[in-house]
């Protein structure tokens, strides 16, 4: 009863109560409450179906992927992938072929969708997120959001298409794409797509110096493949400016020397 609950928090905890409990019997009452939830609800019990591995939901989740909200197309895509729904493949790649202002939620999840069912038939329009401005603006279209650019890079490690490697190189000397995770994923992606030997040249071509933050993820990610330790340097300013003054630094930024080692200092010890 406390899944028909007038307050929606309460109704939301009883969903997910009883994913958590994992009961197969559960899945009848869950599945009848669904039509008639308010949808911030909807998600919750989707989402414990797709737990149970209720694979007979499968039809009723396909149309919810093109449908409003946000919300319940994007748990609807992931529980998608969750069961396994090889017939949903078609489905997922539409909110991809169409991208528009909003739905980054339901872009993300039907990537990962794709990923875990195995698809890799649709790195184009992917690769296109990935690397392109392609979503809608009255100021023209800009990039996709960091975590469905980052995702479309997972799907692209899974592919194993080791002609995306050289590709991934253009990702990291764009300036449009620096950011901290997407220069890190990046790197991440070369290495799972059997490119380790790569990553120096692709960290050659970076345009300036990586975001202090990643680097001492990228020293671990060299050290590992290279067999070289490499320690990140922070920026000589940093000290300065956020400790001992409070005001403008009275000298720009001096980055660690620029090339393939940019991302650190090589160290011998």
């Amino acid at each position: 009863p406390l899944l028909a609950d007038q307050e929606e928090a309460v109704a939301m905890a009883a969903a997910q109560t009883l994913e958590k409990l994992a009961n197969p019997a559960s899945i009848g009452p869950l599945r009848a409450r669904w039509p008639e939830a308010p949808a911030a609800v909807q998600e919750k019990i989707i989402h414990a179906l797709a737990e149970l591995g209720a694979t007979e939901i499968i039809d009723d989740l396909l149309p919810l992927v093109g449908r409003d909200p946000e919300g319940v197309r994007a748990v609807a895509a992931e529980a998608l992938g969750k069961l396994k729904a090889k017939q949903a493949i078609p489905v997922l790649r539409k909110p991809l072929a169409n991208v528009t202002a909003s739905g980054a939620g339901p872009r993300r999840e039907a990537i990962r969708a794709l990923r875990l069912l195995g698809d890799h038939d649709t790195g184009g329009p992917i690769w296109r997120i990935v690397t392109q401005p392609v979503v809608p603006t009255p100021m023209g279209p800009v990039l996709d959001t960091t975590e469905v650019r980052e995702e479309g890079l997972r799907y692209v490690a899974a592919t194993g298409d080791t002609r995306y490697v050289a590709a991934l190189v253009s990702i990291a000397s764009n300036v449009q794409t620096h950011l901290e995770i997407i220069i890190l994923r990046a790197c991440q992606t070369v290495v799972e797509l059997g490119g380790g030997r790569q990553l120096p040249e692709l960290l050659a071509h970076l345009a300036g110096t990586p975001p202090a933050v990643t680097r001492p993820a990228l020293c671990e990610l060299l050290e590992a493949n290279t067999g070289v330790r490499y320690e990140p340097l922070p920026d000589q300013s940093y000290r300065h400016y956020f400790i001992e003054s409070l005001g403008p630094a009275p000298y720009p930024a001096i980055p660690p020397p620029p090339g393939v080692v940019a991302v650190a200092k090589e160290t011998t010890e």
